[in-house]
């Protein structure tokens, strides 16, 4: 029969709690869903994760870090992450390893400067249009280039939002005479398009600051605009549309 004391001991280890075991499972990188401009730097953190739910911090430089070999940035081996230009904008992909556990999240690159791409940059059109109509490096790409050989170059085609590739997409303008209105003349536009603007001018002569601005209510028919010019009397009468993208 056990003695009292050995019963005792027995009740005493009985009512010891279990401790479950603690172990990391995971390597969390801040913030997440990082936001970053164009040519700007976020410093990244991690944090190691245990099964219970907790975590602690690990000092940067002791984390492994890159970014996916197609990505427009850097990473530092201190976790500065650097942005490239892009022409818009980006999803990247940010890597953490730490003691053979892993982590990523995604990070967005804002297309904050439009004109700063590549060998698209400084050139007065936006990088992200002429990527999605040249490509990248494309030497028909230039402001001045008709590739399409409508007579409307680049730099036109881009404000009135044609199409550069295509010489059926182009900004049509025709003046049209008015029967039995000998002073009046009627100007069709099209296609009309949103978020742009456009103002009908004329001149007598052509001359530079003789451009004044038709005084005539446009009625637009889906994309068509049509015009009437009922002060058209004179020996000459130049038109002249000014496009304008905001």
């Amino acid at each position: 029969m056990p003695s009292l004391l050995t019963i005792f001991s027995l009740f005493v280890l009985g009512c010891l709690p279990i401790q479950a075991q603690l172990y990391p499972v995971a390597v969390a990188v801040v913030p997440y869903a990082a936001t970053i401009p164009e040519g700007g730097s976020l410093q990244m953190t991690a944090r190691l994760v245990y099964n219970n739910g907790g975590s602690a911090p690990i000092e940067p430089s002791r984390v492994q870090w890159r970014v996916n070999s197609v990505d427009p940035a850097f990473i530092s081996n201190t976790g500065m992450l650097i942005a490239s230009a892009v022409h818009k904008d980006t999803q990247i992909t940010i890597h953490a390893v730490y003691a053979g556990y892993q982590g990523f999240i995604p990070a967005f690159i804002q297309n904050t400067q439009p004109d700063n791409y590549g060998s698209y940059a400084g050139d007065g059109l936006e990088d992200g249009w002429q990527v999605e109509h040249f490509g990248l490096d494309h030497p028909q790409a230039s402001p001045l280039s008709d590739p399409d050989g409508d007579g409307q170059n680049n730099l036109f085609e881009y404000t009135a939002g044609t199409s550069p590739r295509d010489r059926y997409s182009k900004l049509v303008f025709a003046v049209l005479r008015v029967p039995s209105q000998p002073t009046h003349r009627k100007i069709e536009i099209h296609p009309i398009l949103a978020g742009r603007s456009y103002q009908l001018q004329h001149s007598p002569d052509l001359t530079p600051g003789s451009w004044k601005p038709v005084a005539a209510t446009p009625v637009d028919t889906g994309s068509h605009r049509v015009i009437t010019d009922t002060d058209a009397a004179g020996a000459s009468r130049f038109y002249r549309v000014i496009v304008t993208k905001p």
